[in-house]
């Protein structure tokens, strides 16, 4: 391969460049050849049997430096624009300036990069639809969520389809000073699919019930809380803390899990940083097929703009019906 005059001087007298006065065009040569040696020496980790073993039998799995210094500064400059907030945070408790997206530039370029495709692939053992990207930043003494599973986030697809967050921070996430991290419980101790399916049943056949009302008392009675979601009752807290597990986090690490993993956020403490930002991929399996009807009964107090402004990536894919295909969309990206 021939190296652009430019690359090879700097190559053939780097030293001499970096310890010497030289001209702007010869300190920019050495600029660019620092940017090409950190492109080259990076590479992603392979995932080995035993770790895709263990992924899919917990559901979940941290990856360490799976993400490019360069990744991460494109990450955390393409995200830090304003994108669109929600005018009442108390829907989004303990998060400021939650921003969705459905098609964001810098997203999409890292989300369709091929080497961390390979990856994914290697792990969940399909190809993978990339759907939206999510920007969420937690300030000192904020809560940020408590558990859930992602409901909202995978509402488009049929409750037992696959979906898959690769968790992101921009910043260090160290458990024993600030926190701020995520907290999880893998699916070989408790999957959230069978609530999962009760609450996509209960939303699409509940709502429109002649029982409703009695519906809605039980559902409040088991689980307390103004309406009962996200299903949970005291024991299950109980049991949630008891196998919960969290993990320092370098930048560059990341955090894969499947929609069933029950996580919430731990609160970031007060200390020297002054705000946590991490950002989330969606993907899901390339064979889903859209629950229109689940996702406009989880959405039913929005509006479509609103629906797309928080990146409800079955609102964009008007033009295929109920039941049908994801990538069967000519607005849906193509699986890699």
């Amino acid at each position: 391969m021939t190296m652009p005059d430019c690359d090879r001087c700097a190559c053939n007298a780097l030293t001499v460049f970096i310890t010497s006065s030289e001209s702007t065009s010869d300190l920019q040569c050495v600029a660019r050849m620092r940017q090409l040696l950190g492109a080259m020496s990076f590479h992603r980790p392979v995932p080995t049997p035993e770790e895709v073993a263990r992924f899919r039998r917990r559901g979940l799995i941290k990856i360490d430096q799976l993400m490019s210094p360069s990744e991460i500064e494109a990450l955390r400059n393409g995200c830090m624009d304003s994108i669109w907030t929600p005018d009442d945070p108390k829907g989004l408790p303990g998060f400021a300036n939650i921003a969705f997206t459905p098609r964001q530039t810098v997203f999409d370029r890292i989300a369709g990069d091929e080497s961390l495709r390979s990856l994914l692939r290697a792990l969940v053992g399909e190809r993978l639809i990339f759907t939206t990207g999510n920007r969420f930043s937690l300030e000192p003494g904020a809560t940020g969520s408590p558990w859930h599973f992602g409901r909202l986030t995978f509402c488009s697809i049929q409750p037992l389809e696959l979906g898959y967050s690769l968790w992101i921070p921009l910043d260090p996430i160290d458990t024993r000073r600030q926190h701020g991290g995520m907290v999880w419980v893998p699916t070989d101790a408790w999957d959230a699919r069978g609530r999962f399916q009760l609450w996509a049943g209960h939303i699409r056949r509940g709502s429109d019930s002649a029982v409703r009302e009695q519906l809605e008392v039980a559902l409040r009675a088991q689980f307390g809380g103004k309406s009962g979601f996200p299903m949970l009752g005291p024991y299950d807290r109980e049991f949630l803390e008891l196998h919960a597990e969290t993990a320092d986090f370098a930048v560059g690490d990341a955090f894969l899990f499947n929609k069933f993993v029950w996580h919430r956020t731990e609160p970031l403490r007060v200390g020297e940083m002054q705000q946590r930002v991490a950002v989330v991929l969606r993907f899901v399996s390339e064979d889903a097929t859209l629950a229109r009807d689940l996702m406009l009964a989880a959405t039913s107090t929005m509006d479509e703009p609103t629906r797309r402004a928080q990146g409800i990536f079955g609102s964009f894919l008007h033009d295929i019906d109920d039941g049908a295909l994801l990538r069967s969309s000519s607005f849906c990206p193509a699986p890699l």
